[in-house]
Parts: C-alpha cells; structure tokens; sequence
C-alpha cells in the first residue's frame, strides 16, 4: 500500500510503500531545486525509513523528459548517497525516463550492482517490478 508522505506540486511526490518498507519518489520533473529535494528525501524520506525500519529507496523519473542537472547529481552523490546509507538503505531502485527504457527482463532474473556507500543500485522498468524484486529480496 503506498501512502504519500511528501508532494510538491508539478515536480514530485514522495510515498511510504508499507508492502516492502521502501520510500518511492515518483518525479514529474528533474528541474527541483536542492532544498525541495532534500525537503522530501533527507527530511520526510529518511524519517519514513527510520520510524518503519525500511532498507530501499524507488526513484521513478519514467515521466521526466529533461536531464537531472550535474549540479544535483553531484549533490546526490556526495550528500544523499551517503546519508540514505547511513539511515540502513540498502537498495537503491530506479525506473528510468520511458524513452530509455529497454526489453523488459524477468523480475527473477534481476540483479543488483555495487553502487556508492554500500548501497546496491538496480535499474527496473517501472514501480511495479521494482516492489515485486523487493518482495521477493527480503
């Protein structure tokens, strides 16, 4: 069951996922500025993480059509990597804008790759199939 947890209007909302303990973060737009973005990862998402012992964040930016700017991407990796690793996640899923999108692979046939702090990454081809890889990698 997903419960949004955090909104801001035209760019993301951000939703508890109670089935497998995960934040997702279902972005509209990559033009966010940093504090939105902290706002609803490092503040609401974490706290989530924390109160519900959740171990896996979902990123879907399938309906973005512009790039994240090397700004926040650096931003990411410096600063929210880390903390996300350092409040238990363990999984980082994305769902990549639709245009990128590839062959669709069985969710069993999944695997996760070494990514920053510890954090396993892995690349789905929408919400569904990332929560259906965390059900079945508890």
């Amino acid at each position: 069951m997903k419960t949004k947890i955090h909104s801001i209007p035209e760019t993301m909302d951000t939703y508890w996922v109670s089935d497998v303990n995960a934040v997702l973060d279902v972005w509209k737009t990559n033009t966010i500025t940093q504090k939105d973005l902290d706002e609803a990862l490092l503040i609401d998402g974490i706290n989530q993480l924390k109160t519900n012992h959740g171990n896996a964040f979902i990123l879907d930016s399938s309906e973005t059509t512009n790039p994240l700017t090397t700004e926040m991407q650096t931003h990411l990796g410096k600063d929210v990597f880390p903390s996300l690793a350092n409040n238990g996640v363990k999984y980082f899923i994305t769902v990549p804008p639709k245009q990128k999108n590839q062959t669709r692979t069985p969710i069993k046939n999944l695997t996760t790759n070494p990514g920053p702090n510890g954090i396993q990454l892995l690349e789905v081809n929408n919400q569904e199939d990332a929560i259906e890889w965390l059900k079945l990698h508890r």
